[in-house]
């Protein structure tokens, strides 16, 4: 039996550079490893093999439920690992932070960040601290909710991710 999980056209010809965001609602690492459907995101990105990914493992929902960091630690290894059978290049990056007493502590959130940048360098894959970039709490100029950056929070992080990945020594290597 075969299954098409999706079709991709483009033309040889023309330089492109393709971008997908995937992702849920609600979603955490856990999200991530589910590979029962080709569909999954685990195996429908590993057989789009892109050449980079940007992963940020659903660190904001793991943080707020509590996941155990072991656990987080397991489904961010799994999905590296996918990835990196497929030779795509992985870049760790933590999230926004997201308002304390609203959602977890920042000394929660840090957790989860610091266990996140560990696993980055065992995995000797780049890391981009999107949670330092804020100064590790809620910034109400750049957020639209106790959880969403705003149009100036998404302006500061993509600027902030394109200097790490044009430039390599600007990342967090291990």
């Amino acid at each position: 039996m075969s299954i098409l999980t999706g079709l991709r056209c483009f033309n040889s010809a023309i330089r492109e550079v393709s971008v997908y965001n995937l992702g849920g609602c609600r979603w955490g690492s856990a999200d991530f490893v589910v590979d029962s459907h080709p569909w999954n995101t685990l195996p429908a990105v590993t057989a789009i093999a892109p050449n980079l990914v940007i992963f940020q493992a659903g660190i904001i929902n793991d943080w707020d439920d509590r996941i155990p960091l072991s656990t987080v630690t397991s489904n961010m290894t799994t999905v590296i690992n996918a990835l990196k059978s497929v030779n795509s290049d992985v870049i760790l990056m933590s999230g926004a932070p997201s308002e304390a007493g609203v959602f977890a502590s920042y000394p929660t959130q840090a957790a989860y960040v610091a266990n996140m940048k560990s696993l980055a360098y065992a995995a000797n894959v780049p890391f981009i601290d999107i949670w330092g970039l804020f100064g590790g709490t809620w910034n109400s100029s750049a957020m639209n909710d106790p959880l969403h950056p705003n149009q100036t929070g998404y302006a500061l992080i993509a600027g902030y991710a394109g200097i790490a990945i044009l430039d390599p020594s600007a990342r967090s290597l291990s």
